[in-house]
């Protein structure tokens, strides 16, 4: 799954100048990765409409057995299995889209690099398969509404169990209403919550997933990064380790990313690449510096000098992000993100493993399908992060070019 901070959880930056058939954004009436979730911690295009008919042996192979792993989760499984049907079943091929007339020229433009993208993505030994050879528009402008919470003084995030997969901290859905419905019901537990759109996320090669105007907003570096970043989650995935496998994905984005901008000749976007992820490793000390503070805090027994505890050092974090000197201008702003406890938990999970897997990317010659080849032995180990420490042991963590 694709995620980034933004300072409106309802049209993030990456939302502005996104593309669509028309060229605009459709506007959003009122999404998730498929299978159900049982909460473990506490207790479009218009010429095609869903034909449940069309369903594949293997989608519905997968709805029967999901809905006999599931049990009481049998109602967000239909409807998060529908979600995904409809939005498989609305997708154009990429080529009878760009044969439109009507088709907006920065559209057809970005549309028209995908194919290179997925060659070079095969090259270094990603797992394409038939993804993003089509593309849809999602009936809300975004492809999926992530839900995350946690006890407001605890470090410790609400897992979900979704059959074949794991437990995930998260839950998705593709409409927003019932990602706020969800919210709600959380908040009533007392939990604090956070719910944001993300950019894309990936079905791990059971469906063959569309292009969506999110994935191909922003410069050419962003475009790379989304689809690379969900690629890797087809290629490489642990189930029930969400910290390893986004760490994983993050990791391999940032490389593959640096290495088709180069391909490409693309210099500069290249160099913008780079200041984005020296800030965000800046971006992420920092939260981590937060977060030991915010362990220490939480240490204390009474619950309100907890709580006091933690505003005060989320106080200081905003004003310390304020003051911080980023390399791209377009990092600036996540000064001015609403910095909520899940949120910070969930940064954290994107890419907190990143220090070992730099370690186990320089090991293998700082070359991704080699690289490939080591994260898929990994994940055939009983201790998966035992594995790539050992690999990675002695290695000095490579800087992208």
């Amino acid at each position: 799954m694709t995620t980034e901070p933004s300072s409106d959880p309802v049209r993030p930056e990456w939302l502005s100048g996104v593309a669509s058939l028309s060229g605009t954004l459709p506007e959003p009436p009122s999404p998730a990765p498929p299978g159900g979730g049982g909460l473990r911690a506490i207790s479009s295009s218009p010429s095609r409409s869903f034909d449940p008919g069309r369903l594949p042996p293997l989608v519905s192979g997968l709805l029967l057995l999901s809905l006999l792993l599931s049990g009481c989760q049998i109602p967000y499984l239909v409807t998060q299995l529908g979600g995904q049907a409809r939005l498989s079943a609305s997708a154009l091929p990429i080529e009878e889209v760009l044969a439109r007339r009507d088709l907006a020229p920065e559209t057809r433009a970005r549309l028209e690099e995908v194919p290179e993208l997925l060659a070079f993505a095969r090259r270094q030994g990603f797992s394409v398969g038939d993804a993003y050879r089509t593309f849809a528009e999602p009936v809300e402008g975004v492809p999926v509404w992530i839900v995350t919470a946690c006890p407001p003084d605890s470090l410790e995030l609400i897992e979900w169990s979704y059959p074949i997969v794991g437990s995930f901290p998260y839950r998705g859905f593709f409409r927003r209403r019932l990602a706020e419905h969800e919210a709600e019901r959380l908040r009533a537990l007392g939990l604090e919550v956070d719910l944001r759109p993300a950019q894309a996320y990936s079905t791990l090669g059971w469906f063959a997933d569309p292009v969506v105007p999110t994935l191909i907003a922003g410069d050419p570096g962003e475009r790379a990064a989304g689809i690379l970043h969900e690629l890797a989650h087809r290629t490489i995935f642990l189930p029930g380790d969400a910290r390893l496998n986004e760490s994983i994905s993050v990791s391999v984005e940032r490389y593959a990313v640096a290495a088709w901008l180069r391909e490409q000749g693309r210099t500069e976007a290249a160099r913008e690449h780079a200041r984005r992820c020296s800030d965000r490793e800046l971006l992420r000390r920092e939260i981590c510096s937060l977060l030991e503070t915010l362990r220490r805090v939480f240490e204390a027994t009474d619950r309100q000098e907890r709580l006091r505890g933690k505003e005060e050092a989320m106080q200081r974090f905003a004003e310390r992000l304020r003051s911080l000197s980023f390399r791209s201008a377009r990092s600036a702003s996540w000064a001015e993100v609403s910095w909520t406890l899940p949120r910070l938990l969930l940064f954290d999970v994107y890419g907190g493993d990143g220090e070992l897997l730099d370690r186990a990317f320089t090991s293998v010659g700082a070359r991704l399908p080699a690289y490939f080849d080591l994260l898929r032995a990994a994940t055939g180990v009983e201790d998966p992060r035992g594995f790539l420490e050992a690999a990675g042991r002695d290695a000095r963590p490579p800087t992208p070019r």
